[in-house]
């Protein structure tokens, strides 16, 4: 498990975004482009949290260059 980057903003996923990386494979989205690193970590957090394993299951990108990315 990927924790958050150091002491920067973690970003937040709508409702809209969660429910998408919750539907059946068939139907799921196989990646993610974020508009920075802080919303990609949310969405790996996300995906571990829900069983989906980065990447054979879903590829995720963030943009931005966070260090810790």
């Amino acid at each position: 498990v990927m924790d958050a980057p150091p002491g920067g903003w973690l970003g937040e996923l709508s409702g809209e975004e969660r429910r998408a990386l919750e539907l059946p494979m068939a139907e799921r989205p196989t990646a993610v482009v974020c508009w920075n690193d802080g919303v990609a970590y949310a969405t790996l957090r996300h995906c571990q949290e829900n069983g989906l394993r980065v990447p054979e299951d879903i590829a995720i990108v963030g943009f931005n260059g966070l260090p810790s990315a």
